[in-house]
């Protein structure tokens, strides 16, 4: 019976330890499908928007824009190949080394030289720190948001809104003007359908809630809301002490 009971026990970890390394394996998976999608893939879908726009340019029989829109479409060429060589060195691409704020500025820099669209960025919560994951789920959902923008809402503005409550809750409003969406519509697309899931994903590895809200000719606003540390260890400590 011992015997019996020390091969179970054996075989028990033995399968343990298997089951605990597939699903590593699936995670790295899951990580390195959402990197690819929010790196390489966001820019070859910028660069077909580029190539649309150039064809556009060709028949305006503009030289001086042509050439411009080449330029353009040469600065994301050269961006793609630095972003793969950097997914394949170090599995991810990161958005920013430099923190949020710069991370975000970045983002939309390049979303107004690609679309020609306002972006603007307000800063309410200036003294909000973030952990290092914590800032990078929050550039990669900021990046989703206006690369959906970009291909969907055809928008004429765009605005990032940062601020913190009272309770010390970190906010991030990405929001557009433009065409908006249903749920259904969401539904049958499943380029937007899947990115929206990765924006959720992401959300939940930090503890972060996210939502979107859109109407048709409303425009679209995706909302990331998250628990400041000291904020969820000061609740704790109140329950504590009621308990």
């Amino acid at each position: 019976i011992n015997r019996l009971a020390e091969w179970l026990e054996s075989l028990a970890y033995e399968r343990e330890h298997e089951l605990r390394a597939q699903r590593d394996r699936l995670e790295e998976r899951v990580q390195l499908a959402n990197e690819l999608h929010d790196s390489l893939a966001q820019t070859l879908a910028s660069l077909r928007f580029q190539v649309r726009v150039l064809d556009d340019t060709l028949r305006q029989d503009n030289e001086l824009a042509v050439w411009q829109e080449m330029e353009r479409i040469q600065g994301s060429l050269d961006e793609a190949n630095v972003e793969l060589r950097e997914l394949i060195a170090h599995f991810r691409a990161p958005v920013s080394k430099h923190g949020l704020m710069p991370g975000i500025r970045k983002l939309l820099s390049r979303f107004r030289k690609e679309t020609g669209t306002d972006a603007v960025l307000q800063n309410q919560a200036h003294d909000v720190e973030l952990g290092a994951e914590e800032e990078n789920q929050v550039l990669r959902i900021v990046q989703e948001a206006l690369t959906n923008a970009r291909k969907h809402s055809r928008a004429n503005m765009v605005r990032v809104l940062l601020s913190q409550d009272n309770a010390g809750r970190f906010r991030v409003i990405i929001e557009d003007d433009g065409t908006g969406f249903t749920p259904e519509a969401e539904d049958r697309d499943t380029d937007r359908h899947f990115g929206l899931t990765i924006m959720r994903e992401r959300a939940e590895a930090v503890g972060a809630a996210l939502g979107v809200e859109s109407e048709p000719g409303e425009g679209t606003r995706v909302i990331v809301e998250l628990a400041l540390k000291d904020t969820v260890a000061d609740e704790l400590e109140m329950k504590a002490g009621v308990l």
